[in-house]
Parts: structure tokens; C-alpha cells; sequence
């Protein structure tokens, strides 16, 4: 789905690695940050995800025994640190996450005009 639609994915690890040798001050970037990590990666967008846990009175009162989740991803373009695409689901988390997730980015990269 990434490749035919133009997008490839870089390796988690190189993605760590880059982050660590450009030493940012904190957890959540800033667009300065966004652009130049996307320069040193030679990608066009980076896609920043979140889990939480959700608290089930909010969810469902009545049926305490289902954790629930939920996963945001947000694509954010390395050019200008402008929000490209977005998703959010709640999920049961005895669901199958990855299918999900898998799921969830192809809906927003397959927005995004390449």
C-alpha cells in the first residue's frame, strides 16, 4: 500500500538513532525540530502517533471488564510542520492492534495527494 502510493517507510531504529544524535530538548517536537529531523531522514512526512488508556466510566459504565484505548496518528509534513492527515480510534484492546493501526495509517496516507 506505502510503495504504490509513493510512500516508504524508514526504519524505527534509524528514526531513534537520528533523534538521539540531534539531541532535542524534549519529547515533543517543535516544527523547527519536525523539519530538521525530516532533512537528516529525507522524508517528506513523519507520522507521530499516541495510546491511551481511556477511562470506561466515560465509555461504558456497564461493562467495567473492556479495556479501551485509543490511538491517534497524526502525519505531519517535514516541509513546513503543517498537519497533513490525522486519525483517531477507540479500540478494545483484545482486538488486534496491529490490524488496526495497519488499517488506520493506510486510511490517512491514502488521503494525502503524492
Amino acid at each position: 500500500m506505502y510503495l504504490k502510493r509513493g510512500f516508504a517507510i524508514v526504519d524505527r531504529g534509524l528514526v531513534k538513532g537520528k533523534v538521539a544524535e540531534m539531541s532535542f530538548s524534549s519529547v515533543r517536537l517543535d516544527i523547527d525540530e519536525i523539519r530538521e529531523l525530516g532533512l537528516a531522514l529525507g522524508t517528506d512526512f513523519l507520522i507521530f502517533g499516541k495510546i491511551e488508556k481511556l477511562d470506561q466510566n466515560e465509555i461504558d459504565p456497564a461493562n467495567q471488564e473492556k479495556l479501551i484505548i485509543q490511538i491517534t496518528f497524526r502525519l505531519i509534513s517535514s516541509k513546513d510542520g503543517a498537519v497533513a492527515g490525522m486519525v483517531t480510534k477507540s479500540v478494545n484492546k483484545k482486538g488486534d492492534v496491529k490490524i488496526i493501526v495497519k488499517g488506520m495509517i493506510e486510511d490517512m496516507v491514502g488521503e494525502v495527494d503524492v
